[in-house]
C-alpha cells in the first residue's frame, strides 16, 4: 500500500505539466496575432503557412 499523502511520480509530473500549461496561457493572453500559428496547448502547428496573411 501507498503511504497516505504521497503521490506517484507520474501523477506529480502530470500536475506540474498542467500548471505549466496554465502559466503559458496567462503569458500568451495579450498576444493575439502571434498566437495564431499555435494550437490551444501552445504547440506550433505543422503548417503555419495558411495563417500568415
Amino acid at each position: 500500500m501507498r503511504i497516505q499523502g504521497t503521490k506517484k511520480k507520474a501523477e506529480r509530473r502530470a500536475e506540474a505539466a498542467e500548471r505549466g500549461v496554465r502559466r503559458q496561457r496567462r503569458k500568451n493572453r495579450g498576444r493575439g496575432v502571434q498566437m495564431q500559428n499555435k494550437d490551444k496547448s501552445g504547440n506550433r502547428k505543422q503548417n503555419p503557412t495558411e495563417e500568415q496573411c
